[in-house]
C-alpha cells in the first residue's frame, strides 16, 4: 500500500512538473509568435521602441528589460536624418557592439559585420583575383569598400550610393575602421542614383557588388507569390535596383567575364524573393549561383547573395592565399561550401 502511494505521489509529481514545462513552452511560443507578428514593441512607460529579433539584432528598453528571453540593446548613441529623409540611428550593445540602422532596419552590426562584407567582396575576387575595376552600388557605410581596397590588383573602385555623404559620415564616426576604404586613392565616391549612374559611366567593370537596402515590402508576399513584376513594386531608394532593366544596363557596363554579386535575403525565411531574383538573373547571365552563409544578427541568421557571370571561373585558392589578407569569416573552403544548397532550395533552383 505504501509502495502504491509512493508511486502514485511520484507520478503525480512528475505529471505536475511535465504540465508546468508544457505550460511554460506554450506561453513562450505564444510570446514568440506575438513578437514575430510585430515589427515594434514598446518598452514600459519610457516610450522607447524596440525591434523584434527577426528584423535583425534587438534594440533596447532603457531599463535593460527582457522581451521573452531576448535581451535588448543598452543605449542610443546617435541619430540623424539625411537629405533623402532616411532615419540613421546608431545603438550600442554590450555584446553586439555598435549597430547602424537605416529607417528602422539593421544595416551594420559591429559583432559580425565581417561575415557579410567579406563574403560579398572576397567571393567574387576569389573567382577573379586579378580584377582591375570594381563598382560598389550602395554600401555607403564602407564595409564592402574596406574589403575591396585589400585587393592590390584593383586599380579603380567606384562607390555609388544615393545617400553616400550622410551614411558614410555617421558610419566612419562609429565604425572608424571603415574609414580606410574611403581614404584609398583608388576609390572614387559618387552620391547618385545607381540606376542613372550605370547608364552614363564610361567604365567597364570586372566586378559589380550590389550592397543595397532590402525591398521595403519585406516579408509581405503578394497573392500569387513574389514575381519579377511585384519586385518592381518594392519602393524606397532601392526599388529601381530590383528591375530587370537595371540588370541589363549593368551587364552592358561589365567586361565579358565580369562578375555581379547581388545581396538578397534570408533563403530560409524569404525563399520566394531569393529564388525569384536568382531565376531573374539566369535569364541574362550564363552562370548564376546562390551563395548562402551565416550572419547571426541578420534576418533568421541565414543570409545569401547571387553570383552572376557569363564566364565564372573556378575559385583560385592559391591566388587568394598569396594575397595574405586577414579575415574573420572568409576562407577558400567557406567560399566553396557556400554554393552547396539545402534540398528545399535545390528543388527550386536546381543543383549547383
Amino acid at each position: 500500500c505504501r509502495l502504491f502511494v509512493s508511486r502514485t505521489s511520484f507520478l503525480l509529481h512528475l505529471t505536475q512538473r511535465t504540465m508546468k514545462v508544457l505550460v511554460a513552452a506554450v506561453v513562450l511560443a505564444a510570446v514568440l509568435a506575438t513578437q514575430l507578428s510585430m515589427r515594434f514593441i514598446e518598452c514600459g512607460g519610457d516610450g522607447v521602441v524596440v525591434l523584434w529579433r527577426g528584423e535583425g539584432v534587438i534594440v533596447e528598453c532603457q531599463k535593460e528589460e527582457k522581451v521573452g528571453q531576448m535581451l535588448v540593446y543598452e543605449r542610443k548613441e546617435d541619430e540623424a536624418s539625411s537629405g533623402f529623409g532616411q532615419k540613421l540611428e546608431v545603438y550600442s550593445h554590450v555584446m553586439f557592439g555598435k549597430i547602424l540602422m537605416i529607417d528602422g532596419t539593421v544595416q551594420v552590426v559591429e559583432y559580425d559585420e565581417a561575415a557579410y562584407h567579406e563574403m560579398m567582396v572576397h567571393v567574387p575576387m576569389g573567382h577573379f583575383p586579378n580584377a582591375e575595376k570594381m563598382l560598389i552600388i550602395g554600401g555607403g557605410d564602407g564595409g564592402c569598400l574596406l574589403r575591396a581596397v585589400q585587393h592590390a590588383p584593383l586599380s579603380h573602385i567606384d562607390i555609388v550610393d544615393i545617400d553616400l555623404r550622410a551614411v558614410r559620415d555617421i558610419a566612419v564616426k562609429w565604425f572608424p575602421h571603415f574609414k580606410q576604404g574611403f581614404e584609398d586613392s583608388r576609390v572614387v565616391q559618387h552620391q547618385a542614383c545607381a540606376a542613372e549612374f550605370i547608364q552614363h559611366t564610361k567604365h567597364l567593370y570586372d566586378i559589380v557588388v550590389v550592397d543595397a537596402t532590402d525591398c521595403e515590402n519585406g516579408m509581405e508576399v503578394p497573392t500569387g507569390g513574389i514575381t519579377e513584376e511585384t519586385l518592381g513594386d518594392c519602393g524606397g531608394s532601392s526599388g529601381p535596383l530590383f528591375l530587370t532593366a537595371f540588370y541589363k544596363d549593368m551587364k552592358n557596363k561589365m567586361t565579358p567575364d565580369g562578375i555581379l554579386v547581388r545581396n538578397l535575403d534570408s533563403p530560409s525565411w524569404d525563399s520566394d524573393t531569393v529564388s525569384t531574383i536568382v531565376l531573374q538573373l539566369r535569364k541574362m547571365f550564363k552562370d548564376v549561383y546562390l551563395c548562402h552563409f551565416h550572419v547571426s544578427t541578420f534576418l533568421s541568421g541565414h543570409y545569401s547573395f547571387a553570383v552572376a557571370s557569363d564566364d565564372l571561373r573556378s575559385v583560385d585558392a592559391a591566388a587568394w592565399h598569396a594575397k595574405s589578407i586577414g579575415t574573420e569569416y572568409y576562407t577558400s573552403d567557406v567560399h566553396t561550401a557556400c554554393y552547396a544548397l539545402p534540398r528545399k532550395l535545390e528543388k527550386i533552383l536546381g543543383r549547383q
